[in-house]
């Protein structure tokens, strides 16, 4: 997530941001919808057998953002893409939905760059299909110049 005043977050595993950061949430630690960054990632679905993973981006802070790239990334489990059942969808109110079937993707790369959300300054959202492959979180921020500093970690 990138925020107008150029401070960058990454909030859990499913986007990067730039912004003001700001407080994260208490019951999930990950984003905050209520306030600055404006995004909430409601929490892991590490099982596959629940409704997955979502984030929530509030209208009220558009105004705030300047962009947001969406990624899913292979942590464990399986080991190729072609072995998940993982589906992707975007939804931008105005703009068709992006799909990606992760399954269906021969990659042998485990990090996904899936959409980028663009904000503009009369609060609309621009919305691009990326689908681009990376060897990880390192690689993507350089391939879409987000500058920020990467150390091992685990979840």
């Amino acid at each position: 997530m990138e925020l107008r005043i150029k401070r960058v977050s990454n909030i859990d595993g499913l986007q990067f941001a730039h912004g003001k950061g700001g407080q994260r949430d208490v019951s999930t630690r990950q984003g905050r919808y209520t306030g600055t960054p404006w995004i909430w990632h409601t929490g892991d679905d590490r099982s596959g057998a629940g409704d997955g993973e979502n984030i929530l981006v509030n209208p009220q802070g558009l105004s705030e953002l300047k962009r947001i790239v969406v990624y899913c990334y292979i942590y464990e489990g399986v080991a190729k893409w072609a072995e998940s059942n993982a589906v992707v969808t975007v939804k931008v109110s105005g703009s068709p939905d992006i799909v990606v079937e992760m399954g269906r993707q021969s990659s042998s790369q485990t990090f996904c760059a899936i959409a980028e959300l663009l904000f503009d300054n009369n609060n609309s959202i621009t919305v691009r299909k990326l689908v681009s492959f990376h060897s990880g979180h390192g690689d993507c921020d350089k391939a879409y110049n987000w500058g920020m500093k990467w150390t091992a970690g685990r979840k």
